[in-house]
């Protein structure tokens, strides 16, 4: 099996990275063609870490996560969930700006893929399920979009919600440096108010973060770029005799609690 990426993305991203984006690309492409999994004005596609890890025999399962969370950081790749099933956690990926990507791929790595060669038109069969994960029985195309999963870049007035909406608040200033470094990156280099948000709430609900003192203090979780971390991952650690973190209603834990664009915060 051949492996393909462009040189242009391996430079300005990563190999490891350019390898998967031409994944992506390949299927993102076929299903634009289909007319498929179409979302929030974006082409999706879907796979498990799993999955990818068996596409790809040399990485790890983990290996595969770091290089996609290293994608999303760059402001390449958004993650998303448009299954059905609410049960059903398989991660859809979509290109965060296809376009641009397009404009700066040459058109023989565009017609290439993984071991495959690209799709046109005329060979595109619509009707079958070539995704090697087939966990998604259920997507439905014609959903309701969602909201956009981005946000904005993070800057130095928002640190205020993200104190409020973190469950561990120690050493605030240690935190505030933390946030205020990482505000001093370039835009594509920070992660967006909603990825913040909706990492602090999934990773809210892991089995570890159930046990107060095994959450990172905030500085931690922001210089370690934890929310990046995958909730599945946080593991309990059976300390019993650890505090429990309650939830209150109406407090900073409930789900529907964000970051606002139109806040003087966010």
């Amino acid at each position: 099996m051949n492996y393909t990426f462009d040189i242009k993305h391996a430079e300005e991203y990563g190999v490891g990275e350019a390898i998967l984006m031409q994944n992506f690309l390949f299927w993102i492409l076929k299903n634009k063609a289909n007319n498929k999994h179409k979302h929030e004005g974006k082409t999706w596609t879907y796979n498990s870490y799993k999955a990818l890890a068996k596409l790809f025999p040399f990485w790890s399962k983990n290996q595969v996560r770091t290089r996609i969370n290293s994608l999303v950081e760059q402001d390449v790749l958004v993650k998303g969930n448009f299954n059905k099933n609410s049960h059903n956690q398989t991660t859809w990926y979509a290109l965060t700006d296809l376009k641009s990507i397009l404009e700066n791929t040459n058109l023989e790595m565009r017609e290439s893929s993984i071991g495959t060669n690209g799709p046109n038109d005329s060979t595109i069969d619509t009707d079958r399920n070539t995704y090697i994960n087939t966990d998604d029985s259920s997507s439905n195309d014609n959903e309701k979009p969602q909201k956009s999963l981005l946000g904005s870049p993070i800057v130095p007035k928002h640190f205020d919600t993200f104190w409020k909406l973190y469950p561990n608040r120690g050493s605030k200033g240690k935190a505030l440096k933390a946030w205020n470094k990482i505000c001093d990156k370039k835009p594509k280099k920070r992660p967006h108010t909603k990825q913040i948000s909706k990492a602090i709430r999934e990773q809210q609900k892991s089995d570890q973060w159930q046990t107060k003192k095994y959450i990172p203090h905030a500085s931690t979780w922001l210089n370690q770029k934890r929310w990046l971390d995958d909730p599945e991952e946080l593991k309990s650690f059976d300390d019993q005799d650890s505090p429990q973190v309650k939830r209150v209603p109406g407090s900073y834990y409930e789900e529907d609690y964000d970051f606002k664009e139109d806040e003087t915060t966010f």
